[in-house]
């Protein structure tokens, strides 16, 4: 029962309320909020290109997942790309400015 001692003392005093108001805890969450939204924006360049050209090879894939963790930004201006094409040639085209190909 003593090795619980350290645990319940620290639950007395450091509330879910109290972690949550916490600088550390907020920079924290802010992080995973941030890379949540990259990882959405990614997802959804995958999709578009999938529906644009059938099937996105997972080098590909990985380029865009690596990208979207340096430049979220970026990934919306591609689906931007990617919605606008007038053809799948043009998104060819943006798949091998993607990978650097």
């Amino acid at each position: 029962e003593a090795e619980h001692v350290p645990a319940k003392v620290l639950e007395f005093y450091l509330t879910k309320e109290k972690m949550m108001e916490s600088s550390l805890y907020q920079s924290i969450y802010s992080d995973g909020v941030a890379e949540g939204r990259a990882e959405g924006r990614a997802d959804g360049l995958i999709r578009l290109l999938v529906v644009r050209l059938g099937q996105v090879p997972s080098e590909v894939r990985q380029a865009i997942l690596t990208r979207a963790k340096e430049s979220p930004e970026l990934i919306s201006g591609w689906s931007d790309e990617v919605m606008l094409a007038p053809d799948a040639e043009t998104v060819l085209g943006l798949v091998r400015k993607i990978t650097g190909i």
